[in-house]
């Protein structure tokens, strides 16, 4: 009898002890990036750029997968069904973490419970642009004209839901205006008709913007970021304009299954601030107009409930629907 208790206490002893190996021993093997988008697209670029400093990071390869499909649930799902071991984790955006959730109450999944928050990686500063030959100069000038011609300015989009269509009705609500939604299927085809004067405005991200405002085939009247950036030094931003509060930035960010052992959750934030502070990552970062963030698990948390808490809001005042 006594050798069998000793015999389950070595062994519950040694249980005990299993998360903490597992946590020194991470990772031993490789490490597979979840993302919910084509390759190509931000949220891809940002993961591989990072990924490839993690992998030098950890001595261990951190493989981008990209499963794409119902604007990123996909991957969500995937990676929440996965086992909580810092094996698989996701890089989610500001759609599928925030947008979404709020959108679709049908979602099945809700990313605060069931993910456990890595860290913020980056964010993709966007921009309020109309055509070249339109006769607004300013944010308070399209303003003052939407409030006194409702429904005659129309915005584009990069689709019903999107997190430029929910920030477009919160700039309205903001400012007490209306304009006519016209969603597209993707960045392109909204920047084309933005160009050809077909549609009176829309936001959309510096990358984009850049060579196009260098050929003067737009002109950007505000910057929706909380700070003016460097590439737009005589841009201001949005909310001096009299737009206080507006701020509007995809963001990207890493999490894994719920459950994951705190330990590995901290290496792996570690590692990501890491990364991001380096200075070749964030120049190649920079080049497709991605900034970096990073902070902590708590950071990650915190920003992703507030917002959860401001899209619902905008969501549900502004009556958005998607079918």
């Amino acid at each position: 009898m006594k050798s069998k208790m000793l015999l389950c206490g070595a062994l519950l002893s040694l249980l005990a002890g299993a998360p903490a190996a597992a946590a020194n021993d991470y990772p031993s093997k490789p490490v597979r990036v979840v993302i919910g988008y084509p390759a190509g697209g931000p949220t891809d670029v940002a993961a591989r750029i990072i990924s490839e400093r993690l992998s030098k990071e950890f001595s261990q390869p951190f493989i981008v997968e990209n499963k794409p499909g119902a604007s990123g649930t996909i991957a969500v799902k995937q990676v929440i069904g996965e086992k909580p071991d810092g094996y698989t984790i996701l890089m989610g955006n500001s759609g599928n973490l925030s947008v979404l959730p709020s959108l679709n109450r049908d979602l099945g999944y809700d990313p605060l419970k069931e993910l456990a928050p890595i860290g913020l990686a980056v964010n993709l500063p966007s921009v309020l642009a109309v055509p070249t030959n339109s006769p607004f100069q300013s944010v308070d000038d399209l303003v003052s004209y939407a409030k006194q011609n409702p429904d005659k300015l129309s915005y584009a989009s990069q689709g019903n839901g999107s997190l430029v269509h929910i920030s477009t009705e919160w700039f309205k609500l903001i400012t007490g205006t209306k304009s006519v939604h016209v969603p597209y299927r993707g960045d392109a085809p909204s920047i084309q008709d933005i160009v050809a004067g077909r549609v009176d405005m829309s936001f959309f991200s510096i990358v984009s913007a850049l060579p196009l405002l260098e050929s003067n085939r737009i002109r950007v009247l505000g910057v929706a970021t909380e700070e003016p950036i460097e590439e737009l030094p005589n841009v201001p931003v949005i909310q001096s304009q009299k737009i206080p509060g507006f701020v509007s930035e995809p963001w990207n960010a890493f999490l894994a299954p719920a459950g994951t052992e705190p330990a590995i959750v901290e290496k792996l934030n570690k590692a990501l601030n890491v990364a991001l502070n380096d200075p070749k990552v964030e120049q190649d970062l920079k080049k497709v107009g991605l900034y970096t963030i990073g902070g902590t698990p708590e950071d990650l948390r915190n920003y992703m409930e507030a917002q959860a808490t401001l899209w619902k809001k905008v969501i549900d005042e502004a009556n958005i629907k998607i079918e």
